[in-house]
């Protein structure tokens, strides 16, 4: 019987040895893929900003009064960007407002910059940055001078290149 189980086992161990070296035929195919990357300049700005002003004590000036907000960004340009800001329409001489943004990522920040329509630079130097939720503060100074009232403008950011 020993002698059966070793004709057995030598008989499994030649077919085993055979089926790994026999080789079925195989077939193959190919895809060229193309992919195409767009550049990508996304800016996103997170709520609006309203700027209370206090009232002086007598004998004093206005006070510089302070709003933050925040932004996100998105930009594969591996060319440096800027981020510009202008207002729909300047305000009276005796009403400034300032914008300063924390810089992401390579980027630096312009400290504060005065708003007017025409686009001032508030960041630059800006390559492949993803950045969510960044600081950016609003600061208005009122002379008074100035005529009482509520002055409502919209800042235009743009992300362009550099």
């Amino acid at each position: 019987m020993t002698n059966r189980l070793y004709h057995i086992a030598s008989f499994l161990l030649i077919a085993l040895i055979s089926a790994a070296g026999f080789q079925t035929s195989s077939a193959q195919a190919t895809h060229q893929v193309s992919m195409n990357v767009e550049q990508i300049n996304r800016i996103a700005l997170h709520g609006n900003v309203t700027i209370n002003l206090e009232t002086p004590a007598a004998g004093q000036n206005i006070p510089d009064a302070f709003a933050s907000s925040s932004y996100s960004m998105t930009t594969n340009a591996k060319r440096n960007q800027k981020v510009t800001a202008s207002l729909d329409e300047n305000l009276p001489g005796t009403i400034r407002l300032w914008v300063r943004m924390d810089a992401p990522g390579t980027g630096q920040s312009r400290n504060w910059r005065r708003l007017r329509t025409n686009n001032r630079t508030v960041l630059r130097n800006l390559q492949s940055v993803q950045a969510e939720s960044v600081s950016m503060e609003y600061r208005v100074r009122v002379e008074l001078d100035a005529a009482p009232g509520s002055y409502v403008r919209t800042v235009t950011y743009t992300l362009t290149q550099q």
